[in-house]
């Protein structure tokens, strides 16, 4: 299982300081910041993911060397995995690529595969025992078209799949909690999950009903399809506050500050950064620069218009 402070379990979305459990012990990734993927040059190459893909410099926004380039018109290779669960979900019963150039493209849940099941390995889930099973928490609006896309992706590298709404994910996590200081509820008691996360922005009402399993008593959720969903999402908040706090920037300047400055993601997330990080180098322009952020921005953010 993979945790971490916007999910309660299953795997990873996002690569924000992933917490994950493997028998009894932690591993901790505190680069907060984007989760990404960087796709192949050619159809038959890897995708690289995790550590891996944190270290290549295609499309790292940087002026030098000619592949960290981003530039407007020129595809990319890099991916974030938010924006991929964010297009999944919008696209409904779509199939949807990733275009690199002509001929070369790859499917958007086979990339989030191959992000699963990095963190999957990480966590120590074997797919060759059939008592691992990877229970992974996805968006509250992805259907079953969706889904099923997901799980044909996932078919090859993990044997035993079970999906879970992330709002149930979350529900059912605090329900487990606090099942013995709970009353019988009564018809109209419910509780909210606000899910805050960088590819979505989720308020799910579940209400609560009693069930008797083998004679023990459990208060469960009862979900409901999502309708009238908030379209604005995380990335969304930090795409707005980088270009209203900064101003106008070159397509590589704003990217930096998007992809790899997690000082940004801190300041959405309400805490404060360690300054002996600081500074960074910032490439603008065709000139270098450095980004050094004060915690003034942890209020700045808070006035960004949507």
């Amino acid at each position: 299982y993979v945790v971490n402070e916007y999910q309660v379990f299953g795997c990873s979305v996002f690569g924000f300081e992933d917490t994950i459990v493997s028998s009894g012990k932690l591993y901790r990734n505190d680069n907060f910041s984007l989760a990404n993927a960087v796709l192949p040059s050619t159809p038959s190459g890897a995708i690289m993911v995790g550590q891996e893909s944190e270290e290549e410099r295609v499309d790292t926004g940087f002026v030098w060397p000619p592949d960290a380039r981003v530039e407007s018109g020129k595809p990319l290779r890099r991916t974030l995995i938010p924006c991929l669960w964010k297009i999944l979900v919008d696209a409904e019963d779509t199939p949807v690529y990733w275009k690199i150039e002509d001929g070369l493209f790859f499917s958007l849940p086979r990339i989030i595969a191959r992000h699963i099941t990095y963190y999957l390995n990480q966590a120590g889930y074997n797919n060759g025992s059939s008592s691992h099973h990877a229970i992974i928490a996805i968006p509250d609006e992805l259907d079953e078209f969706g889904q099923e896309s997901l799980i044909k992706a996932l078919k090859n590298e993990v044997r035993n799949i079970h999906l879970v709404w992330r709002p149930v994910a979350a529900a059912l996590y605090w329900l487990d909690h606090v099942q013995k200081c709970l009353l019988e509820p009564e018809p109209d008691d419910s509780i909210i999950v606000i899910y805050l996360g960088a590819d979505a922005f989720e308020f799910v009402r579940f209400r609560l009903r009693q069930k008797v399993h083998q004679g023990q008593n459990y208060i469960i959720p009862l979900r409901d399809r999502p309708y009238n969903p908030v379209r604005l999402t995380g990335f969304d908040w930090v795409a707005s506050a980088i270009e209203q706090i900064y101003g106008p920037l070159l397509p590589h300047e704003f990217w930096q500050i998007f992809t790899k400055f997690s000082e940004i993601w801190y300041a959405v997330a309400g805490r404060k950064w360690n300054s002996q990080m600081l500074p960074r180098i910032w490439s603008k322009g065709e000139q270098y620069a450095l980004w050094e952020p004060d915690q003034h921005l942890l209020d700045k953010v808070l006035d960004v218009k949507p």
